[in-house]
Parts: C-alpha cells; sequence; structure tokens
C-alpha cells in the first residue's frame, strides 16, 4: 500500500509540474485571467442607451428593451428631481441578446427622435 500511495504521489506530483511547465492551472481554479473574462462576458452583455425623450416612462423603454430578449438588470439616469434624463444601460442575459438589441434598436424612431443604443466597448454612434 505504501509504495501505491508514493507512486500516486509521484504522479499527481508530475501532473502538478507538467501543468506549471504548460501554464496551465487545475480545472475549476480561480485565476486572474479568468476573472477578466468573466468581467469581459458580462460587459459584452450590457448596452448604453441615450436619446430617448426625456417624458417617456421607464416602463415605455424597459418594454423595448424587452421585446428583444430576456433582461436581467435596467436603469434609466434620473435628474434630482426624480425626471429621466433619457439615458441608461441595460444588462441581458446573453451577449448574442445585447447584439441584437443594439442592431434593432439603434437609430429606431422613439416618438420622433432617434434613439441610440450601443455597447461598452464602443464609442457612442450618433443616432441614424
Amino acid at each position: 500500500d505504501r509504495a501505491m500511495a508514493s507512486g500516486v504521489a509521484v504522479a499527481e506530483l508530475q501532473l502538478s509540474l507538467e501543468r506549471k511547465r504548460a501554464g496551465q492551472p487545475p480545472p475549476g481554479w480561480w485565476t486572474p485571467s479568468s476573472a477578466g473574462a468573466a468581467e469581459a462576458q458580462g460587459k459584452r452583455r450590457v448596452v448604453f442607451f441615450a436619446n430617448a425623450p426625456t417624458w417617456v416612462t421607464e416602463r415605455y423603454v424597459r418594454r423595448l428593451f424587452a421585446g428583444v430578449g430576456v433582461l436581467l438588470k435596467f436603469r434609466l439616469n434620473v435628474d434630482r428631481d426624480g425626471f429621466s434624463k433619457g439615458e441608461g444601460l441595460v444588462m441581458f442575459a446573453t451577449t448574442g441578446i445585447a447584439q441584437r438589441a443594439v442592431e434593432r434598436l439603434h437609430g429606431a424612431d422613439i416618438e420622433g427622435q432617434p434613439f441610440s443604443v450601443w455597447m461598452p466597448e464602443e464609442p457612442p454612434p450618433n443616432p441614424a
């Protein structure tokens, strides 16, 4: 049994050294690069919007985005008095839904104003 146990330990040590040489952590380990990838994935699910008429309600704008896909977060920025600034952000369930929201809603006519929708990595586009 002792020989078997030492053989297992040697095999585990060798595997550990091979991973270190290859630069790969054991499966399931958290690393700063995996945290960065998760953060980047989260950012790609977020879209910003602007140029909504300030008198449209949060419910109205939220429904526009909900028509594209599942929302995880929605925020309409308001001023000190609680009035809409016509801008905010939305987090979708997936990156694909976020991209679809940009494709479908950017430049849309919202009560006579061109709506701006963009991903955070991109500069804010001019309304169409």
